[in-house]
């Protein structure tokens, strides 16, 4: 039998696009309405039945097990294979979220919503396999079991449960994250503690006596929390300053270091980090060295054939030894002209005359950060606004000739590219946005700006940045500063 399967799902993609979008929609996060009926909350309750229906609707054998659990049967034979998958999912953080969690989206050809990974949408890829197979009559010799869990995120309860009502699969597999196959996952640690901060004079003051992190054990976290026990003695103000340096390093690193290091070093790389390492700081330990990367050579030493003289006249004349003998070249080399950039006299600048100096003054002297990005996305232009200690958005001169992309934390790249792309098509001109700063003490605006020229030729986006605390602190109607 010939099937032609990329055609064949092709014509269950709408179908399984619409299964799967109604199943992301469920807000499947274990909830604090637990009863009989709802032992995990009513979010997972109601994805294990919508799956199951699915099931029911398209003729085959289902089961609710416990409320916890539940599966979808097709096929004959003795020994049973089992499909273990799950419908809740992890909790969210809606900030987090260009788009809505629950409500699925389609961007460049993939569906964002919690769950489109982990684990609904491998679950119902699965199934939609089973139930393409099992139309075409393809011929079972084995029991084939969609099993679906509701708690595989906060315990696996659901799992237990089931099996201690259900039949063990002889073999079978999990579909859960990125297709092709998972063959491994990050671990998970529980252990008990008994940590002791030591002050400054070597006494132990400190004890902590309770931590709490994250929503579920499995959940890479977003914040946490720490109670200490202990005289005070500055202990709030000693960690404050712990978090506050922490947290600008980590935002350092994600921002800049990891991106250059997504590229491959050469020596004037290290070169250059070691040369602007100082920019951006260090997080609770100050170097007692300074860090000098050596240049080293890698080519093989080349025996001496040829030797060079220049003569008054400028000719040079290279004297190489062949084993038929010496041979004398001469020649007078062509004299290397250096451009040189006039960069002093003014020359018509938009509505008037500027130097290039005086032009570079200028935009050095606006009270803010600057960023040009060219319309290929490469990061051109920063100003020279501030020391780079004070800067809000760090800037440094490796980062000018990458991609933009290299110049932010990978969790804000999706917001980025956005913004390119809709100030490249037109469909804004602006992004205007603001936050409190808490960590640096400042009230920051950032708006994003399309530039175009006479044509209306899109040629990048221009970035500028202001801490605007001090205009809100202004609490007169009048001051001239005479």
């Amino acid at each position: 039998m010939n099937i032609d399967f990329k055609q064949e799902v092709q014509n269950h993609k709408e179908d399984l696009l619409k299964d799967l979008f109604e199943l992301l929609s469920v807000n499947s996060v274990l909830g604090t309405d637990i009863t009989e009926e709802t032992p995990f909350g009513s979010g997972p309750r109601k994805a294990l039945d919508l799956i199951l229906s699915f099931g029911e609707r398209d003729g085959y054998k289902t089961k609710l097990v416990e409320n916890k659990a539940g599966h979808i049967e097709v096929g004959e034979g003795e020994e049973l294979f089992g499909i273990l998958g799950h419908v809740d999912v992890v909790p969210v953080v809606e900030a987090d979220w260009i788009s809505h969690p629950f409500k699925p989206e389609v961007r460049d050809g993939k569906i964002y919503a919690r769950g489109s990974l982990d684990d609904k949408g491998p679950t119902m890829a699965a199934y939609y396999a089973v139930k393409l197979l099992d139309k075409l009559g393809v011929k079972w010799n084995k029991r084939v079991r969609l099993i679906i869990g509701s708690d595989e995120e906060t315990g696996f309860r659901c799992v237990k449960s089931y099996f201690e009502h259900e039949e063990q699969p002889a073999l079978g597999f999990t579909p859960d994250a990125m297709f092709p196959l998972v063959y491994a996952e990050k671990a998970r640690v529980t252990f008990d503690h008994n940590l002791i901060f030591k002050d400054e004079e070597g006494n132990y003051d400190y004890k902590l006596v309770e931590f709490n992190a994250g929503q579920v054990l499995n959940m890479v976290v977003a914040s946490a929390e720490a109670k200490l026990s202990g005289e005070e003695k500055g202990i709030k103000e000693k960690f404050e300053k712990f978090v506050k340096e922490f947290e600008e390093m980590i935002f350092k690193e994600e921002s800049i270091l990891l991106m250059i290091l997504l590229e491959t070093f050469n020596q004037d790389d290290w070169l250059t980090i070691a040369k602007e390492s100082d920019a951006y700081g260090y997080a609770i330990i100050t170097p007692t060295e300074e860090w000098v990367p050596k240049r080293e050579s890698f080519e093989e030493p080349v025996e001496e054939i040829c030797q060079t003289e220049i003569t008054e006249e400028g000719v040079m004349q290279k004297v190489i030894s062949t084993p038929e003998g010496e041979i004398t070249i001469s020649f007078k080399p062509n004299k290397k002209e250096e451009k040189v950039v006039d960069r002093t006299t003014p020359q018509k600048f938009g509505k008037g005359y500027l130097s290039v100096d005086q032009a570079d003054l200028i935009l050095n002297h606006l009270p803010m950060e600057i960023t040009f990005v060219n319309k290929d996305d490469i990061f051109q232009y920063y100003n020279d606004h501030c020391p780079e200690k004070d800067m809000i958005f760090k800037r440094t001169p490796s980062q000018v000739g990458r991609n933009v992309e290299l110049c932010h934390p990978p969790k804000y790249l999706e917001k980025v590219k956005i913004i390119m792309q809709n100030l490249r098509d037109g469909k804004k001109d602006k992004y205007e946005m603001w936050f409190n700063s808490e960590s640096r003490g400042k009230f920051v605006h950032v708006v994003y700006a399309a530039v175009r020229n006479e044509q209306g030729e899109f040629e990048g986006v221009l970035e500028y940045v202001q801490d605007i605390q001090p205009y809100r602190d202004i609490d007169t109607d009048y001051n001239r500063d005479l």
